[in-house]
């Protein structure tokens, strides 16, 4: 276990830290090398190594199931938080207060099916009228690799809570209503109390 990514694990929301300006997380990969069968933008997607097996797993899993992911965010900088949360302030988390500042946090904004021909269809992770239907998926899917959905409001958000702690799955899978319920203080409550046996 990393006990630095486990003292850092509980950022933002009602009883997480805020991390310093010039926090860089350790053991920073390249997930297009390391998860290659996924879409990604022109920009490096970075993330921790110990999140690189659920992530792979997670995108193998939503693969088998007709949909490739489109992952458009991994690890953030400060200095990149700060300029979103400027742009988008409701929408982005303030700067030292992210999950993706761990980068152990990937963003999926769509996804793509594509037919027996070749043809691609594109979905976007929400709709007018709410989730889509591989988001939904997706977010069904996530639990049983220990990656986290954490805010309801929030589509593209996937927190892999399993390179905190790999047994974080059983708490995740026993989670009602994981498609549309904002657990992310209770989650951040499990991590603290996995803190509190482990360091």
């Amino acid at each position: 276990m990393n006990e630095e990514l486990l003292n850092n694990a509980i950022v933002g929301g009602e009883s997480g830290i805020t991390l310093d300006s010039n926090y860089v997380p350790p053991n920073l990969i390249d997930l297009k090398e390391a998860v290659p069968n996924a879409y990604y933008p022109y920009y490096d997607v970075e993330i921790q190594q110990e999140a690189i097996q659920p992530i792979q797993d997670f995108v193998n899993d939503l693969i088998q199931h007709g949909y490739v992911p489109y992952i458009t965010y991994g690890y953030r900088s400060y200095e990149l938080q700060e300029q979103l949360h400027h742009d988008l302030p409701n929408d982005a988390a303030s700067p030292g207060a992210s999950q993706h500042q761990l980068g152990i946090t990937i963003d999926i904004h769509s996804y793509a099916k594509i037919d027996d021909n070749g043809n691609i269809t594109w979905y976007d992770a929400s709709t007018d009228y709410g989730y889509s239907e591989p988001t939904i998926l997706a977010i069904q899917l996530a639990a049983k690799y220990g990656i986290a959905h954490p805010m309801a409001w929030d589509a593209p958000h996937f927190f892999v809570a399993a390179a905190v702690c790999p047994t974080i799955d059983i708490y995740l899978q026993s989670i009602e209503d994981p498609v549309y319920s904002t657990y992310y203080n209770e989650l951040n409550a499990v991590i603290a109390q996995i803190q509190q046996e482990c360091l």
